[in-house]
């Protein structure tokens, strides 16, 4: 028998001293990426603009490990990430399968 756990599942089994550790890396991922936003917006540095990039996905790592919800601060800084990231988008979901390139959808 397979079974298949999913987010719910995990979070439902986190304790509360797990939960404040998570949305405490959430918050401290989510500060250092509104600083580089910040220096990337100013001034238009690649390094700025990657540092974001790498501190938003250890965002969405821990909102999504803590169950947290959005925030007008976090709004703000996806769409920004989904502006700086969407050029690299469509070569980051190109898979080759047996020499074929599929795309996902």
């Amino acid at each position: 028998m397979l079974t298949i756990f999913v987010q719910e599942d995990f979070i439902r089994t986190i304790s509360p001293i797990q939960q404040d550790y998570f949305k405490l890396r959430f918050d401290d991922m989510l500060s250092e990426a509104h600083s580089f936003a910040a220096r990337y917006r100013v001034y238009k540095e690649e390094y700025d603009k990657l540092q974001f990039i790498e501190y938003m996905k250890g965002v969405f790592i821990f909102q999504g490990l803590g169950n947290i919800h959005n925030n007008p601060l976090l709004d703000d800084l996806t769409e920004l990430y989904n502006t700086i990231y969407a050029p690299y988008g469509h070569m980051i979901m190109t898979i080759p399968i047996n020499n074929v390139v599929e795309e996902k959808p």
